[in-house]
């Protein structure tokens, strides 16, 4: 509630109360205008399309850290690995905000004001845990072997520092899921889909407050996105997502690019767009987004540039440190390809 109040001039980051997710997960990504759902290489694919994972072939560590809009802290962890029975991942989010005044009215001398009295600490996390695995290990059929799934159950959890006096019961926690799809139709295109939050508010995927019992939705979206290998080190990425608990709300686009300039290097560059809600209802806000990674095997750094909206106050800077093997870290620089676009691609097919 407090988390509303003090996010209010932004819209995208006020939706994400329930789901701190929603904000945005991984500087690559984030640096890529979110558009990654097809391309979910790296341990980023437990929080965006866990059918990504099966693209993992050992452990891969993945942290981001950012201040939003200057007050509210933001934190990402995930651990995914593969197994003998599949691949699994582990992640955590949480936002929150410190020190958030709590006041009263109080009246002297017959005149009444506003008093802080006390203070108060909030926070909204995410626990997930993910599973994948390719459609080929199930059916046992050849021909699904560039065909993945994957799931993710997701715990949520809101709480105050204090949980007395007007804030008694104040805590809250919550159930939902995840799922996606991922395939590689061509050597030089992968296709993805995602589905988040998707059990029913009737079946049980709601938040509920443990004072009086009340329940609150959680976001759902589903999403599209396909990444295409223009040349082995330059990817465009495009995705697609709507809400599906709001017919008012617009669907939304993202788009990005990532050049991979050698071994150590990569460039990125986005436009993403957000829900915006302005004086004649809710509209779509495109905000522009940059990136680069340097990798010193095996830890990659990447860093996040992201507008929100005209205000440069609400720009955010995303930090992320990740150890991740060299599938799913930037890949080996290939010699400039000697043919036309579509030569390039007929010859990889």
């Amino acid at each position: 509630m407090a988390f509303l109040f003090a996010a209010g001039s932004n819209f995208a980051i006020a939706a994400s109360m329930v789901d701190p997710s929603i904000i945005g997960v991984g500087a690559r990504p984030l640096g890529m205008g979110k558009a990654f759902i097809a391309l979910a290489d790296d341990a980023n694919a437990i929080f965006l399309n866990p059918s990504g994972l099966t693209q993992l072939n050992k452990l891969n560590f993945t942290s981001m850290r950012a201040s939003l809009i200057g007050d509210v802290d933001y934190t990402v962890l995930g651990l995914a690995m593969p197994l003998p029975a599949g691949y699994f991942g582990a992640g955590f989010v949480t936002s929150g905000i410190s020190s958030i005044p709590l006041t009263r009215w109080t009246t002297s001398n017959g005149v009444s004001r506003p008093e802080v009295y006390s203070s108060v600490d909030y926070s909204s996390s995410v626990f997930l845990l993910s599973y994948a695995n390719r459609l080929s290990s199930v059916f046992r059929s050849e021909k699904l072997k560039n065909v993945s799934f994957g799931a993710t159950v997701k715990y949520f959890l809101q709480s105050f520092s204090q949980t007395t006096g007007d804030l008694d019961g104040a805590t809250g926690s919550g159930l939902d899921l995840d799922i996606g799809l991922r395939l590689s139709p061509l050597k030089w295109l992968d296709l993805g889909f995602s589905a988040t939050n998707i059990i029913p508010y009737s079946m049980g995927g709601r938040f509920i407050w443990k004072k009086n019992g009340v329940a609150e939705g959680i976001p759902a979206y589903v999403k599209g996105g396909l990444a295409a290998k223009v040349t082995r080190d330059l990817t465009v990425l495009f995705d697609a997502e709507k809400n599906m608990n709001s017919d008012v709300q617009p669907a939304l686009l993202h788009t990005g690019v990532e050049w991979r300039t050698n071994k150590y290097l990569a460039l990125r560059a986005g436009l993403d767009q957000q829900a915006a809600a302005g004086s004649s209802g809710m509209g779509v806000e495109t905000n522009l987004t940059f990136g680069i990674g340097f990798e010193i095997a095996p830890v990659t750094f990447d860093y996040a540039y992201h507008k929100y909206g005209d205000m440069s106050e609400n720009t955010t800077h995303y930090f992320s440190i990740s150890l991740a093997p060299a599938a799913a870290g930037p890949r080996p620089v290939s010699p400039p390809p000697k043919t036309a676009f579509e030569q390039y691609h007929s010859s990889s097919d």
